[in-house]
């Protein structure tokens, strides 16, 4: 079952950075190019210089690109930038953010997390993963010998977890930041060692669905294998036999799950019109404004059924699915974005089976105005909208081990880079 333990955590000394705000980034994955821009901007020890390179323009990132990745860290290092724990630890992070309309929290906390092989033990992956995105955090991660970001995993609780993480709270921040997103960060740190015992004997038995990061664990488990490859299996408490994660319990009522839009382009011989007559067969058709407020308002009539917001240059349409209703039946086949795959894109717009990899016509999208606004400046042909996956559709599928294809999940906000830095050596 889930094994979870403290570690001397690297990160940014709180005599000179109380505020965390010019250093955190967020996750490596979604940082646009003017993002980056941005954080490098910010500051000179922003974090942003370690998990995708020193230099401006981004470029495609090369392997030998993270060397410098690495002397950077040797160098915050000596001039005490960052500091390293002299005790292990468990770190408190409460992220305070805005959703449908008022403020709330999500508290978690970073620990390591012992690595299995998914599917066969207490940790379950949600979502498909593709190799390139692999391959560049493998490197960066032989480069620096440590886990520069965290995976989000989520895990059952009856609220004795909450209650636990509640009296951690007690402690007085080590340091605050916001984001580019607008969320409010607090990383708070527990060396106490009785609390840290309840919490790794609460977590016993727990199973980890990974929320946010799947890449990032399959990417640790590679290391972790060509390393006891290379030396053999040395001691099963070496830091490389372990993920740097940030936990939070399901009932935690900050977690949030939002949609991920898609966007077509490159549809040879497109109409509209053709699209919307082929799609009556197996949808209720029905004209909408082609407003981003009209159409998730719409969507969310249509959350038990499934639902889709189209929009092409003639206009939008709500598809709803005549056949089937929404439920956490652990079948990925019965998800909206499989669903938007496999039928929408794959058979009425001829996309194919494989439209979800990177790098084919499909283009993913949180903000729904954006989709809107790029059909209509005539940047892509089609715009998908759809409702957000539950939780408890993740749930069931994740533990009936079955995959969604990329992007069925955002989890909001998302968990920051930087507050810690988990060293494998």
């Amino acid at each position: 079952m889930a094994e979870i333990k403290a570690f001397r955590g690297i990160r940014y000394n709180e005599r000179r950075y109380k505020d965390l705000s010019p250093v955190i980034a967020p996750p490596y994955d979604v940082i646009s190019a003017q993002d980056l821009r941005r954080l490098h901007e910010r500051s000179d020890r922003n974090v942003a210089r370690l998990i995708l390179g020193d230099r401006l323009p981004r470029k495609k990132i090369e392997p030998g690109r993270y060397v410098r990745s690495a002397q950077l860290i040797d160098e915050w290092l000596m001039d005490e930038t960052l500091i390293q724990d002299r005790v292990p630890a468990i770190y408190l992070l409460d992220q305070e953010f805005e959703v449908d309309g008022r403020r709330t929290v999500r508290r978690g906390f970073v620990a390591r997390l012992r690595l299995e092989a998914f599917g066969k033990g207490s940790v379950f992956p949600h979502e498909q993963t593709m190799p390139g995105p692999k391959a560049d955090r493998l490197a960066l991660m032989k480069a620096t010998r440590m886990n520069m970001s965290q995976i989000f995993g989520l895990y059952a609780d009856n609220r004795a977890t909450l209650d636990l993480l509640a009296r951690m709270a007690e402690v007085n921040p080590a340091g605050e930041g916001t984001g580019l997103d607008g969320v409010r960060n607090v990383l708070r740190i527990i060396y106490h060692k009785q609390l840290i015992a309840e919490l790794v004997g609460a977590l016993e038995g727990k199973r980890i669905i990974v929320a946010d990061g799947h890449h990032r664990y399959e990417t640790a488990l590679a290391y972790r294998n060509a390393i006891r490859k290379q030396r053999g299996l040395l001691a099963l408490d070496d830091p490389y036999e372990f993920v740097s994660a940030v936990l939070v319990s399901m009932s935690d009522p900050g977690v949030a799950i939002r949609p991920t839009h898609r966007l077509v382009g490159d549809l040879v011989s497109f109409s509209p019109d053709d699209l919307f007559r082929r799609a009556a067969e197996q949808y209720q058709v029905q004209e909408i404004a082609a407003e981003a407020p009209v159409i998730l308002s719409r969507l969310a009539e249509f959350a038990e059924r499934h639902a889709f917001g189209v929009v092409t240059a003639s206009g939008a349409r709500i598809f709803v699915r005549k056949s089937g209703r929404r439920g956490a039946t652990g079948a990925a086949s019965d998800l909206d974005t499989h669903i938007l795959h496999h039928e929408v894109l794959a058979e009425l717009l001829n996309l194919g089976p494989d439209s979800w990899r990177k790098g084919g016509p499909v283009r993913y999208v949180q903000s729904a105005e954006e989709c809107i606004a790029a059909v209509q400046a005539g940047e892509a042909q089609a715009a998908a909208l759809v409702n957000p996956t539950r939780m408890d559709e993740v749930e069931a599928i994740a533990l009936a081990g079955g995959k969604m294809p990329p992007k069925s999940t955002f989890f909001y906000p998302k968990i920051p880079t930087g507050a810690v830095i988990n060293p494998l050596v």
